[in-house]
Parts: structure tokens; C-alpha cells; sequence
């Protein structure tokens, strides 16, 4: 049986020697899927793969099939806006909506559960990069986010139904409204990606295991 956790850490730190930061999420994608094809030439390395799930028709980011082990992979790249340049390139990273980004890594999460428990994949994966540290940072005593039941920082568990507070606004809530709700437990390491030179320039990443078997 395939050990997953080594497996990505190897590959991880691979594409980190090669690219310690990405123009965007899909840049991230690309990179990654092409590292794998480079480590495993015989297998099948699919982007955007159809897949039903939950009544519905999901593309999966990274879709890979080595020997008789499918794996299926959510990628996450939630930026802090800076401007940086990396050996000879430019690199313009945006804002991104921190609410909304926990949400969605949490919604991956169940995604990849829901895919094991159908049968679908025999294991999945949620990686999320970050060069933000209120991502992987607890807030402050006292300070109750809208999001705090979705909180994926350094140390915390996530399990459970997991939904927003009562008093966040509408325009937060359209289509993501929808409590998560989680089969397993899962606790919050974010662990060093690669480090680059300036402000923001430290990446992290956040990785959540799944198996058919939670």
C-alpha cells in the first residue's frame, strides 16, 4: 500500500528547490504535476479531472494514478500581496480574501473525504501554500472572527460541522454559506516551503492526508 505523507514531502521539496514561489495557483499546479510526471513517467498525471461527487460533477486539480492507487489532490495558494523578484523573474502576488480562502481549504478538505468514502480515490491530499502568516498565526485573545470556526492555523484541530458566525454578511455567505461538515479530525501543521529574500517572502504550507478509509 502507498504511503502517501513521504511520498508528497519528497515531491514537495523537490518542486521547492525548483520553485520556491509561484505566479499564481494555477503556476503552482503545472509546477507540481510536472514533477510528478518527471519522478513517475509511467503514471497517469491528469489537471482538472471530472470526477461525480455529492450529485455533482468536481474537477479535480491534480489527478494521479500510480500502479493501481488513485490519488486526487486540492491546491491552495493563498497569497499576502508583495512584490518580489526570484532569479531573474518578477513575481506580483495579490491579496487574497482570507475568509473566503479558509472556507474553501476546509470545502477541499470534505471534497477529498467525500471522494475516499465514494470509492472514488484510494487517497487525497489538500495543499495549501501561503506566504501570509495570519494564515498559520492564532488571533488574539479576545478577537472572535465571523471565521473563527474555520480557523486552519498552527496547532488547531479541525473536525466536526464547521460553519460562520452569526453576524457575518451576506456577501461572505453567497456560495459559501453551506456548514462543512468533516468525517475525520485533522490537525493544522503548516511546515517550511522555501524562504525568499524581502517582506512576505517566507512560504509555508498547510497539508491535509486523506484516506478511503475515513
Amino acid at each position: 500500500m502507498l504511503d502517501l505523507e513521504p511520498l508528497l514531502d519528497s515531491v514537495l521539496a523537490d518542486l521547492a528547490r525548483r520553485r520556491p514561489i509561484f505566479h499564481s495557483e494555477a503556476d503552482f499546479q503545472h509546477a507540481l504535476a510536472w514533477v510528478f510526471h518527471e519522478r513517475f513517467p509511467d503514471a497517469r498525471v491528469r489537471l482538472e479531472m471530472p470526477r461525480p461527487l455529492d450529485s455533482k460533477r468536481a474537477h479535480i486539480d491534480l489527478w494521479l494514478e500510480l500502479g493501481d492507487q488513485r490519488i486526487a489532490i486540492e491546491l491552495k495558494y493563498l497569497t499576502r500581496a508583495v512584490e518580489l523578484d526570484i532569479d531573474g523573474a518578477h513575481f506580483s502576488l495579490t491579496q487574497g480574501a482570507g475568509d473566503w480562502a479558509r472556507y474553501d481549504v476546509l470545502k477541499d478538505l470534505r471534497r477529498m473525504e467525500s471522494l475516499g468514502r465514494a470509492g472514488l480515490a484510494h487517497f487525497g491530499a489538500v495543499v495549501a501554500l501561503s506566504n501570509d502568516p495570519a494564515y498559520w498565526t492564532p488571533f488574539r485573545a479576545g478577537f472572535v472572527p465571523n471565521y473563527a470556526a474555520l480557523r486552519i492555523d498552527e496547532g488547531h484541530r479541525v473536525e466536526g460541522t464547521m460553519g460562520w458566525g452569526e453576524s457575518t454578511g451576506p456577501g461572505t455567505l453567497k456560495g459559501r454559506g453551506e456548514p462543512i461538515r468533516l468525517f475525520g479530525s485533522y490537525t493544522c501543521r503548516w511546515t517550511p516551503y522555501s524562504s525568499c529574500a524581502g517582506r512576505y517572502g517566507e512560504l509555508r504550507r498547510l497539508t491535509f492526508l486523506v484516506s478511503e478509509r475515513t
